[in-house]
């Protein structure tokens, strides 16, 4: 089983509070446009300077360790010791940095296909060396990730198809098949 520790120094900028609202011009008549002094508008939600500075920064930072991308199933544990008595959103914390490992592509996404579990947790207080720890663990393969890895890859449902002489409506309906009962464990031989 791999698990991968990975540590965010100081404080994580909150993507979703970091958000400010701006205008960008716009064609007439176009969804969301307001004409405002002779000019057309539409309103805009742009991430703080702050919160870029910080993804640009990390992001250079997990590129270069070279930490190897995460493959379906993974659970993710977040440590957090916050630097100061001011309250954060956890959940929006835990947001910027799956974010950030999602453009890093340690990990493909965050959506319930890839990550079962996630566990935020605060431990105490780190007033001189404020952090976020995250685990990432990999669980084994099941067949709901062959199940769904066929559904969301046209060539490969067509492959499939075609290997066992089938139509792919036979193929989809035997995944949705084993997506709707209880996952069964793989065991992947390493040749």
């Amino acid at each position: 089983m791999r698990v991968e520790t990975i540590i965010f120094s100081k404080d994580v900028y909150s993507k979703k509070n970091s958000r400010t609202l701006g205008a960008v011009g716009a064609k007439p008549n176009s969804p969301g446009s307001q004409k405002k002094n002779g000019r057309w508008f539409r309103k805009t939600l742009k991430y703080s300077d702050a919160f870029y500075k910080w993804h640009g920064i990390e992001l250079a930072r997990l590129l270069g360790d070279g930490i190897e991308k995460f493959v379906t199933p993974f659970n993710m544990v977040y440590r957090l010791y916050p630097g100061s008595l001011a309250l954060k959103d956890i959940s929006n914390q835990v947001e910027s940095v799956n974010d950030l490992l999602v453009d890093a592509k340690i990990i493909p996404d965050d959506c319930q296909s890839y990550l079962r579990s996630l566990h935020p947790q605060y431990i105490h207080y780190d007033w001189e060396n404020p952090r976020i720890e995250v685990d990432i663990i990999q669980l084994p393969r099941t067949d709901h990730c062959e199940a769904l890895e066929i559904l969301k890859d046209k060539e490969r449902l067509k492959a499939i198809a075609k290997a066992e002489k089938t139509t792919q409506v036979a193929v989809t309906l035997r995944c949705k098949e084993i997506l709707g009962r209880p996952p069964i464990a793989l065991i992947l031989e390493k040749i």
